[in-house]
């Protein structure tokens, strides 16, 4: 099959699946100076109505250290999966937010997982680091007119600040 006979849909979910892939290399870089685990999201299909922006992935329950959490990443495991809480809150947004094939995002504004007492050493800092990555991503994964929400009082604190 050559490129001519692909849809124009197809050849356009290809190009935003390389870019979003190449997004990870270049977020999983920025993990490793942060001395962190890349804890990468659900990937995302295509852009999304509704993006939501949290603080970072927190190490402890889903692994116990560096080693542990880098196993269970390369098995398969994603952020915003492993609680009660991340499954409410994906229930509320496609019960009560989303509409009819309208789609959601979850990031946080670093991706590198650390425990809650090293998270809270530096963050504004690390915060400033990643937020070109963050940028990037949102340019990616937001639909035209996406509507973006920040999770938390220190996000959209920082969000309003960084403006």
């Amino acid at each position: 099959m050559n490129k001519t006979s692909i849809s124009p849909e197809v050849l356009s979910s290809e190009k935003f699946q390389a870019d979003y892939a190449n997004l990870v290399r270049r977020m999983r870089c920025l993990a490793k100076s942060d001395g962190a685990i890349f804890l990468p999201n659900i990937e995302p299909k295509k852009p999304a109505d509704f993006i939501f922006i949290c603080m970072e992935p927190s190490i402890g329950h889903w692994a116990k250290s560096i080693e542990e959490g880098e196993k269970t990443v390369e098995a398969g495991f994603r952020n915003f999966t492993a609680s009660i809480e991340a499954m409410i809150l994906h229930f509320c947004v496609q019960q009560y937010l989303c509409k009819a094939n309208q789609t959601y995002h979850f990031t946080d504004i670093s991706k590198g997982a650390m425990t809650t007492r090293i998270a809270n050493v530096a963050r504004i800092e690390r915060y400033k680091k990643w937020h070109k990555s963050l940028l990037d991503e949102i340019d990616l994964v937001a639909a035209p007119n996406a509507k973006i929400f920040a999770v938390g009082k220190t996000v959209a604190n920082y969000l309003e600040d960084s403006k």
